[in-house]
């Protein structure tokens, strides 16, 4: 998150971040980063963090191409797992799988991620998201993050424009001609749709999602 934080003029700071982050990268691995391990979460933070600077860094841009495809080894119909050690789908992978997809500008990756990601918003607590069926703080957050980041290229729903039925006007006389009703007006609904500002993120999440 630093990365993003930082302006233009701060290219030295910058520079020093992409390093650090790069060193964590393992060559002869080929599953991307490794931070105690490689995992979804980790490949997708760092996918997340270093993508913007890819064009400009040919060694960089194959260390994402890795990251990226770690998770593909991950993946499942229910969502995406910690590790192929730990495999079972769950929120802050599926999260960090998001924040990936949305970096790489891979809307139709991104939206399938979005979906799955869902799945494990809590129906007990609004807003919350859980991990091994009990809400978690840190799933949440992780969620909000991948949230934020998918609002960046969150195809939002167009609102439907409202229609108003003109009621007739009658005769003057010493009582109110009756006002317009509006029909079909439009109400938000947090639960339906992808619609943003929205996330990004996270969770907090009915207000994201509002």
């Amino acid at each position: 998150m630093l990365l993003s934080l930082l302006s233009e003029d701060e290219t030295e700071i910058k520079q020093s971040v992409i390093a650090a982050l790069k060193a964590y990268y393992n060559k002869e691995s080929g599953n991307g980063f490794d931070y105690y391990g490689f995992s979804a979460d980790t490949n997708g933070l760092f996918y997340g963090a270093l993508a913007p600077y890819a064009a400009e860094n040919e060694e960089l841009a194959g260390m994402l191409a890795e990251a990226l495809g770690y998770l593909d080894k991950v993946q499942s119909g229910a969502g995406y797992g910690f590790s192929e050690e730990y495999p079972d789908a769950n929120a802050s992978s599926t999260a960090g799988a998001l924040t990936a997809f949305a970096a790489a500008g891979d809307q139709s990756a991104a939206d399938s991620a979005y979906k799955m990601l869902m799945t494990f918003a809590s129906s007990a607590e609004t807003g919350a998201f859980e991990y091994g069926g009990f809400v978690s703080t840190y799933s949440t957050t992780d969620a909000l993050r991948a949230m934020l980041d998918y609002s960046r290229i969150a195809e939002d729903e167009p609102e439907p424009t409202p229609t108003f039925t003109q009621e007739p006007v009658a005769s003057p006389t010493n009582e109110p001609a009756p006002a317009s009703t509006p029909v079909n007006t439009p109400v938000p609904n947090p639960e339906t749709g992808i619609s943003f500002y929205t996330n990004g993120t996270s969770v907090y999440v009915a207000a994201i999602l509002a």
